[in-house]
């Protein structure tokens, strides 16, 4: 699957999961209103980044990896770990959110991940942190022998869309869970299975 057919390709499933997870209403309780803000966002972000690659303009997508997963993060964080202390706080906008090491360590524990999101955490956070503030890694795909222009490899597109879909897709699916949307919940991860042995990275 090329570059082009694997942003298509991921599109449809953020869409076929985004409307499996709005289809209805859901309890209007506080957490649940702030996490479907941050799953609302990093929907949002998914789309940004394929519109951009789709648009040609590589360095900008990956700069808004670090805040898709941002948002992913600190809405299973939300949900599982604050207290009704820290959802309020969060409310009116004075929450001191965990440092990302500490956040992501609760989420495993409190999802009993087996340290998964922490993992992968460990393997991206450096690169994510590069892509967003303007780092070496976005400079060296800009430097060539004749002139200054993205040249972005096309493994490390495929990889970055990969993630991103698959990060975008999970939280639908905990979402559903949280809410009480089992089937819904099931069909999500079926989406997930397929799109995994469609899209190889």
């Amino acid at each position: 699957m090329d570059i082009a057919d694997c942003i298509s390709y991921s599109n449809k499933s953020r869409i076929e999961a985004e409307t499996l997870t709005t289809n209805g209403p859901f309890d209007n309780k506080t957490r649940l209103v702030i996490v479907a803000a941050f799953l609302d966002l990093a929907l949002e972000y998914h789309e940004a980044i394929m519109f951009l690659l789709e648009s040609k303009f590589p360095g900008a997508a990956f700069a808004l990896v670090r805040a898709l997963f941002e948002a992913v993060w600190r809405g299973h964080w939300m949900m599982k770990v604050a207290s009704e202390e820290q959802v309020e706080q969060l409310r009116v906008g004075t929450l001191k959110f965990p440092k990302f090491n500490d956040l992501v360590d609760q989420i495993d524990i409190a999802c009993a991940t087996d340290g998964l999101y922490a993992q992968f955490k460990g393997d991206v956070w450096k690169a994510m942190n590069d892509y967003t503030h303007g780092g070496t890694k976005h400079l060296s795909k800009r430097l060539s022998k004749d002139r200054i222009k993205a040249n972005y490899p096309e493994g490390e597109i495929k990889e970055m869309v990969y993630n991103t879909t698959i990060g975008s897709l999970l939280f639908c699916g905990f979402f559903c869970g949280a809410v009480g949307k089992a089937n819904e919940r099931e069909e999500i991860h079926g989406l997930m299975a397929t799109y995994q042995g469609q899209v190889s990275i």
